[in-house]
C-alpha cells in the first residue's frame, strides 16, 4: 500500500464520518427533591431523530436515562408544575457521551449540573427577539377573538399577517445566528418539528421555503449530518398533502398482522391519527364509523393509527366507538413518515396511492362531521352496505 493511497483512504474515512454521524450513548441521572408529585412532572429527550417520552419512574428520587444519539448532543427537557400549573420549572440541558447528572435536589430554580449544559440563555435570547411579534398577536386575539374564530373575517386575515409576522422572525434569528449551533438545533427544534396543523386557511412557509433557507445558510458538514438529514425527511413529510403520493409503510397490527400500505393499490384508504385521550379524534369517530360502514371492503378501507401508548385506554376506546377496521398503535415511524405531530389528522388515498383529501380541508364549524370527506367519498364511490367481515380487531 503506497503511501499517497493510505493518505486517499484516511482523507475519504475523515470525509465519510464527518457525512454521518456515529451513534453514540448518553447516560444522565436526574434527581429531585423529596415529595415531588410524579404527576406533574414531564420528560423527554430529542436524540437528533426522534423525541421521546420518559415514564417517571424514580427510584429513592433518582432516574438514570440512558440512550444513543446521533447529534451533536442529546436534548433532555424536564418540566415539573404545582398548584394546577400556576407555577412550572425545569427546562432543556444538552448532553454528550459523558456521564451526566442533573439534580434539583437543593432547587429547581437552580439545578445542579455535571457534564450537562442548562439552555436557558439561549431560550431566553431567542424569546425575547420574538417577544415583541408575539406580543402583538396576544393582544389582537384578546381584542378581536370572536372575529378571528369567524371565517372570512378582515380581523382573521390581520390574525394570519401576525402569526406570519412570528414565524418570518424565528427565522430571521436563525438566519441572524447560522455560526451557532444553538441556530442549527433550533432550526430543527421550532421550525421545521411542528408539523401541518395549522388554523384553517393560513398559510405560512411552505417545506420549500424552508429547504431553500437550510441549504442557503447552513455548512456541508450540519447539513450531511444526521440532524441534517432528519430536517431534510421531516421537510418532505410535510409536502405530504393532497397531490402527493402518500408515503408507503409496512407495520403490523395489533393482532400481530403484517400490513403494508401498498397492498391496499386499487382502493381508496382513509388514514386516520387519532388517540384515544384526543377529545376532537374521539368526537369525529361516529362520523368515521359511518364511512366505514357505508362502502365495501373492495372500495374503501379505513387503517387507525393510534399513538396510545396505554394499550388498555386504547383497546377500550376501540370496543366502545366500535372500529371494527384495522387498527395500529404506537409507531410513531408512520406519523413521523407524514409529519402528524399534532390529532388528529386524516388523509384519504385514490387507487393509484395518491392522497386526495386532508382534515384540515374541512370547515372548522363542521369538522366532527366530516361533511367535506362524506361528499367527495359520495361522489367517488356509489354508497353500498359494508360487508367488511365482523370486527377486524377481535377475530372469531
Amino acid at each position: 500500500m503506497t503511501a499517497l493511497f493510505r493518505t486517499t483512504l484516511l482523507l475519504l474515512l475523515l470525509f465519510l464520518l464527518r457525512s454521518f454521524s456515529l451513534p453514540q450513548r448518553f447516560s444522565v441521572t436526574i434527581i429531585l427533591p423529596a415529595g415531588t408529585n410524579l404527576k406533574n412532572l414531564s420528560i423527554r429527550y430529542d436524540n437528533g431523530t426522534r423525541t421521546v417520552e420518559v415514564p417517571a419512574v424514580f427510584k429513592n428520587n433518582k432516574l438514570l436515562l440512558s440512550d444513543t444519539f446521533v447529534s451533536r448532543y442529546a436534548t433532555i427537557s424536564i418540566y415539573y408544575s404545582e398548584r394546577n400549573e400556576e407555577q412550572g420549572w425545569g427546562g432543556s440541558y444538552w448532553v454528550n457521551s459523558k456521564p451526566a447528572v442533573i439534580s434539583f435536589a437543593r432547587s429547581w430554580d437552580h439545578p445542579e449540573l455535571v457534564n450537562a449544559r442548562s439552555l436557558e440563555a439561549e431560550n431566553n435570547r431567542f424569546k425575547a427577539f420574538v417577544a415583541g411579534e408575539i406580543k402583538e398577536k396576544d393582544d389582537y386575539w384578546e381584542a378581536h377573538n370572536t372575529a378571528i374564530l369567524e371565517l372570512n373575517t378582515p380581523e382573521r386575515q390581520v390574525f394570519f399577517k401576525k402569526l406570519k409576522a412570528i414565524e418570518d422572525k424565528k427565522l430571521l434569528f436563525v438566519k441572524q445566528n447560522k455560526a451557532s449551533y444553538y441556530s442549527f438545533w433550533l432550526f430543527r427544534d421550532q421550525i421545521v418539528y411542528i408539523g401541518k396543523t395549522v388554523p384553517y386557511g393560513y398559510k405560512g412557509n411552505t417545506a420549500a421555503d424552508l429547504r431553500d433557507l437550510f441549504n442557503a445558510i447552513y455548512p456541508d458538514s450540519l447539513k450531511r449530518s444526521a440532524e441534517g438529514r432528519e430536517i431534510l425527511t421531516l421537510l418532505a413529510a410535510k409536502e405530504i398533502r393532497p397531490g402527493a403520493m402518500a408515503a408507503g409503510f409496512t407495520t403490523t397490527d395489533v393482532q400481530g398482522r403484517k400490513i403494508s400500505l401498498s397492498d391496499y393499490k386499487g382502493k381508496y384508504v382513509l388514514l386516520n391519527f387519532w388517540a384515544s385521550w384526543c377529545a376532537p379524534c374521539v368526537a369525529e369517530l361516529p362520523a368515521i364509523g359511518k364511512i366505514y360502514n357505508s362502502y365495501r371492503p373492495d372500495q374503501l378501507q379505513v387503517i387507525g393509527i393510534s399513538s396510545d401508548k396505554d394499550s388498555v385506554a386504547f383497546a377500550n376506546a376501540v370496543e366502545k366507538y366500535k372500529m371494527n377496521w384495522i387498527n395500529i398503535r404506537d409507531k410513531e415511524s408512520i406519523n413521523h413518515a407524514y409529519a402528524v405531530y399534532a390529532l388528529p389528522y386524516l388523509f384519504l388515498i385514490d387507487p393509484s396511492g395518491k392522497i386526495i383529501y386532508e382534515r384540515q380541508e374541512e370547515e372548522p364549524q363542521h369538522i366532527e362531521n366530516l361533511p367535506l370527506l362524506q361528499q367527495k367519498l359520495k361522489t367517488l364511490l356509489p354508497k353500498q352496505q359494508n360487508t367488511h367481515p365482523g370486527n377486524l380487531n377481535n377475530p372469531k
